[in-house]
């Protein structure tokens, strides 16, 4: 009688154990999915700032060939004028 008794304790005990280290192995899984799912975050905000900053520098680029086709646009006027006087 007393075998089963032990067998039961020690099959308890196995269980606890399993159930530790899995807890364990959970843990250290959050550690490690936390820091990269931060790192993405940051990452995916960083992109968007990168985007910004390139539509801003573009904006930027067609405002200036605008004004670079405007002067383009008005300098055989502005020539004529020069020659003709």
């Amino acid at each position: 009688m007393d075998q089963p008794v032990g067998e039961r304790v020690g099959e308890e005990a196995e269980h606890l154990l399993l159930a530790l280290a899995l807890r364990e192995h959970v843990l250290r899984l959050f550690e490690r999915a936390l820091p990269r799912a931060v790192r993405v975050l940051a990452q995916a905000a960083d992109q968007g700032r990168r985007i910004a900053r390139a539509q801003q520098v573009r904006e930027a680029l067609d405002f200036g060939l605008d004004q670079l086709a405007g002067f383009a646009s008005g300098l055989p006027a502005a020539l004529e004028v020069v020659v003709h006087d």
